[in-house]
């Protein structure tokens, strides 16, 4: 989560756990939520609703196109 952290250029807050794939939802002060998988982190979108909708619908974008 460290590393992460300083490639999206914020410190992290977890938020909430996934039990099943042990699963961290990560948010930044700036309300950017992310999931960090073992398969690697993901971008659920900016703000709460739109993230827990993105988890509701699949599909989150893989972050480390965008934050690495």
């Amino acid at each position: 989560m460290v590393e992460f952290s300083r490639s999206v250029g914020a410190p992290l807050f977890p938020v909430g756990y996934e039990t099943y794939d042990a699963a961290t939802f990560l948010i930044d002060p700036d309300e950017r939520c992310f999931l960090l998988h073992h398969s690697g982190p993901h971008f659920l979108g900016k703000g709460t609703w739109p993230a827990l909708d993105m988890i509701r619908r699949g599909g989150a974008e893989e972050a480390w196109e965008d934050f690495v």
